[in-house]
């Protein structure tokens, strides 16, 4: 009687599937990211990660355009520079001015002056998005080793503790159509020899400063949205390096603790993008 040996070969998963589980488990890692990080531990990959980036630079970089598709730069000669910046409301239009007394040379859109620099932009947001994902790898490998935990597959997996960053962003691009819905037009009177970099950002600034006064309600909200992403980015934190390394619960607490934070200073540091 002859036995014969049967070999069964494990199909690979096809890129549209390892895709799908990548986007699906993003959304898991949002809610609920211990049982997330758990399986993610036992089946890793890069598929995933890899797309959560490739969606970060791409929400990044359209939530500066759009914001920036309402913003006219209006730019002056012989001018005065004012002491204090002006600002001043027409029915939808925000005028933020810098100078005075001068005329008006040219007129440009600051969405035109972002677009002839987008290759430079997605090379920053790029490089800056790798090494953010390298330092995080590094920051989370020192810690379990301090912590004396498990290393294996955190290169990889790491990437999925951005999803908290995911969303930030999906919020910043409601806040800025908020804005945008009260200010359908944004006017900028400055100089034609001025830093239109440094001019952009204060401007930015102003006009977020300006709508937060004057919208309290908003105020609260978007603090308390922006409170609670943060703890929410700790909890993710915490349940990626309970699950990778395997250590007790208060260790994964203090560690995810300090991770955090170190992630989100370096995330400042690294690559800091100008604003054109």
């Amino acid at each position: 009687m002859s036995s014969e040996i049967i070999y069964l070969r494990e199909e690979k998963p096809s890129i549209i599937k390892l895709i799908l589980v990548g986007l699906k488990r993003m959304l898991k890692v949002l809610l609920n990211p211990f049982t997330t990080f758990n399986e993610i531990s036992m089946h890793p990959e890069i598929i995933g990660p890899a797309i959560l980036f490739m969606l970060l630079i791409s929400f990044s970089l359209y939530n500066e355009y759009f914001f920036r598709e309402h913003i006219v730069i209006r730019y002056m000669d012989n001018y005065v520079l004012l002491k204090n910046v002006s600002i001043s409301i027409l029915d939808s239009t925000i005028n933020i001015i810098y100078v005075k007394d001068g005329n008006i040379v040219s007129i440009g859109k600051a969405s035109e002056i972002y677009m002839q620099n987008i290759y430079f932009f997605i090379l920053l947001r790029s490089l800056h998005f790798i090494l953010i994902w390298i330092a995080t790898y590094i920051i989370f490998l020192i810690i379990c080793n301090l912590l004396r935990g498990r290393t294996t597959d955190i290169f990889k997996s790491v990437g999925y503790f951005f999803s908290i960053n995911l969303m930030e962003n999906i919020v910043k691009f409601i806040y800025i159509y908020q804005i945008l819905n009260n200010f359908s037009l944004i006017n900028i009177i400055t100089g034609e020899n001025m830093d239109i970099s440094e001019i952009l950002t204060k401007s930015i600034v102003v006009i977020n400063n300006f709508y937060l006064s004057t919208h309290t309600q908003m105020k609260w909200i978007i603090g308390g949205i922006n409170w609670f992403l943060a703890l929410w980015g700790i909890v993710i934190s915490i349940a990626f390096l309970n699950s990778f390394s395997k250590i007790s619960i208060l260790k994964s607490i203090i560690g995810g603790v300090i991770a955090y934070i170190f992630i989100k200073i370096l995330s400042k540091l690294i690559i800091p993008i100008p604003v054109l």
